[in-house]
């Protein structure tokens, strides 16, 4: 009997840890310590002049931050740098992340992909010329224990902040 009470007990807790799993849905893992900081991709010479959360919703009531795009600029080299720094890591995957810089007049130059920690560094040299930057990040969101579907922030500076 005591046999049978032991088999009974192991059984139930097998049933009842693979049932949890089936009912357990991935939240982001907080990427709390990042060596990655935007002076420290740009360069020691640069300064934030602004920047911009992505943020968006995984499923209904949950915002997620997933990244954020900075714009810097170093008096020194006088030129602007943009990059993305994913503040959310999804099970340890490299999701896609964008940054893009632009100055006035010319054509936006970016650098997209299924990156781990950062999208870019892009550098512009526009002495007198207006730039703006932007950024997007695609995640996955979910309505219950299964994937939805896969949805993208995005943003787009207005015009200022030239060299």
């Amino acid at each position: 009997m005591k046999l049978l009470t032991k088999l009974a007990a192991v059984c139930a807790s097998i049933v009842v840890g693979t049932t949890a799993g089936l009912f357990t849905v991935t939240q982001p893992v907080q990427a709390a310590s990042y060596a990655y900081s935007p002076s420290g991709v740009c360069g020691s010479s640069y300064s934030v002049i602004s920047s911009h959360a992505l943020k968006g919703y995984t499923s209904p009531g949950y915002e997620v931050h997933f990244a954020t795009t900075y714009l810097l600029y170093s008096a020194s080299t006088k030129k602007n740098c943009a990059v993305t720094i994913k503040t959310t890591v999804w099970d340890n995957d490299n999701d896609w992340i964008r940054v893009g810089l632009q100055e006035s007049g010319e054509l936006m130059r970016t650098d997209s992909g299924g990156y781990r920690y950062y999208a870019g560094p892009l550098y512009v040299y526009a002495p007198g010329n207006e730039v703006r930057y932007s950024g997007s990040a695609s995640y996955d969101y979910w309505y219950g224990p299964s994937l939805k579907g896969v949805d993208t922030v995005r943003y787009t500076s207005g015009w200022g902040w030239g060299g």
